[in-house]
């Protein structure tokens, strides 16, 4: 059989190592992600919280603004944490996340 060569079993032994290495550079990626992730998710509350300190009526230029810098970090969260997903799953995975309701979706 073919797969009984030398040079097959050096294939298989080099896929093998990339696939680790691979794998290990995604959990890096990964975690790097989350942080930017959470990062990103605290400067919306930061916002959110001065905001709420403020006295008075916003007006709408103010509003406008606050919702800006509100959102902003928040669809960064977003992006971030399904980057990261992407990164993690499979082919098959992410096609099926993808294509299910966003009310159905655990982790977000």
């Amino acid at each position: 059989s073919i797969l009984g060569l030398p040079q097959a079993r050096d294939i298989q032994v080099r896929t093998s190592d990339v696939k680790t290495e691979n794998s290990k550079l995604v959990k890096v990626v990964a975690d790097k992600l989350s942080v930017a992730a959470r990062r990103a998710d605290s400067d919306g509350e930061k916002c959110l919280q001065d905001t709420l300190a403020l006295e008075g009526v916003m007006d709408n230029v103010t509003l406008a603004s606050f919702k800006e810098r509100f959102l902003q970090p928040k669809i960064e969260k977003h992006r971030r944490l399904l980057t990261k997903k992407h990164l993690e799953s499979t082919g098959e995975d992410w096609d099926a996340l993808i294509s299910m309701p966003a009310t159905h979706r655990v982790g977000f």
